[in-house]
C-alpha cells in the first residue's frame, strides 16, 4: 500500500476518489511478471492477473490509459496500460477512451527517489481532447508514489471532469 507521502494523503484525494489493486507490489513474484512485461517484453505475462471474478464496479467508467511518449512507445513496443485497460474493456464492456498524451520525456519513475517523482512529471502530460462529463478510470500498471496518477487527474480535472477512479495491478 501506499506510505503517507503518496497519492492516497488526504491533500490529493479531492482529484481521485477511489483506487483498485489487484496484488501488493512487495509480492516479489507479481514485481517480477511487471517487470518483465515492461522491460523485456513479454507483455502476454501481464494475463496472470486478469482473474477478475471477485472485482466489480457499480458505475459506469471510461478507462483512460496512462499514455506513454510517442519516443517510447516506439522503443518498447506497446503501452502496457493500454493493455489492462483492453481486459477491463472485455470484463466491464467500458469505453477507453485515449485522451490524454505524454508530452514530455521523463526518467522512469522507479530510478528516481521519492523528493523528485513529482518534479520529475510536471508538464509531461496534455489533454489531446476534452472528452466531457464522463466517469473516468485511470489505468496504470503500478502506483508507488501516486505522482503519475496525480498528475493526470489534474490535467483532466482541470478539462471538468468529475469523477476520477484510479485502477492498477499493484501498488
Amino acid at each position: 500500500m501506499p506510505d503517507d507521502k503518496s497519492i492516497c494523503s488526504r491533500t490529493h484525494q479531492q482529484k481521485i476518489k477511489f483506487f483498485i489493486s489487484l496484488g501488493n507490489y512487495e509480492t516479489k513474484i507479481l514485481r517480477e511478471i511487471i517487470i518483465l512485461s515492461k522491460y523485456e517484453g513479454y507483455f502476454r505475462l501481464l494475463n496472470s492477473f486478469f482473474n477478475f471474478e471477485n472485482l466489480w464496479l457499480k458505475e459506469k467508467y471510461h478507462l483512460v490509459p496512462v499514455p506513454l511518449t510517442k519516443k517510447k512507445l516506439l522503443n518498447r513496443g506497446f503501452n502496457q496500460t493500454e493493455i489492462i485497460a483492453e481486459k477491463l474493456k472485455e470484463k466491464f464492456g467500458f469505453e477507453i477512451v485515449n485522451c490524454l498524451e505524454k508530452i514530455k520525456e521523463t526518467k522512469d519513475q522507479a530510478s528516481l527517489s521519492l523528493d523528485l517523482r513529482k518534479e520529475n512529471l510536471k508538464g509531461a502530460f496534455k489533454l489531446k481532447f476534452n472528452p466531457g462529463k464522463i466517469n473516468i478510470l485511470l489505468v496504470d500498471d503500478v502506483i508507488t508514489s501516486g505522482y503519475t496518477l496525480l498528475e493526470c487527474a489534474k490535467i483532466l480535472k482541470q478539462a471538468g471532469i468529475k469523477t476520477i477512479g484510479a485502477f492498477v495491478l499493484l501498488s
